[in-house]
């Protein structure tokens, strides 16, 4: 949390090392981060401050444990971000965002304008990019 009284941001982060399946006994299985954050909408009252930072903290936690048990790599905020450069790879890519979790209004938004400007194919398993290159749009 911040020292400002108009302000108190919360991010909680935690680096995931996955289990190694079987199938993945042989290679290396990568940790990532994932992270949960709070904003309050209004300024919190210094008298209020604690019991905010103690509910916000708690709001994060367990959105970071469902992230976590839903086997996300991605929260539904990072998710839209990502979009754009999905578009712009070479081939298809895909950022699972959980078991039964929907991807959010903004990352359809974010594929649909990728669509309508590059062309590129979304689908439920991913993004077919465009394989951008730096000189591709010059004459």
């Amino acid at each position: 949390a911040s020292d400002s009284t108009a302000h108190l941001y919360i991010l909680i982060t935690a680096t995931v090392t996955p289990n190694p399946s079987p199938a993945s006994a042989q290679r290396a299985v990568p940790s990532y981060v994932l992270a949960a954050d709070h904003l309050p909408e209004r300024k919190i009252p210094p008298k209020q401050q604690s019991k905010y930072v103690t509910d916000a903290v708690t709001r994060c936690v367990n959105e970071l444990c469902a992230l976590w048990a839903s086997g996300a790599r991605a929260d539904e905020h990072l998710r839209d971000q990502l979009v754009v450069f999905q578009a712009l790879a070479d081939g298809r890519s895909e950022v699972f965002g959980g078991d039964g979790r929907e991807i959010s209004p903004h990352a359809r938004t974010a594929e649909w304008v990728a669509k309508e400007i590059l062309g590129v194919r979304c689908q439920e398993e991913g993004i077919e990019g465009i394989a951008f290159e730096a000189n591709r749009f010059d004459p």
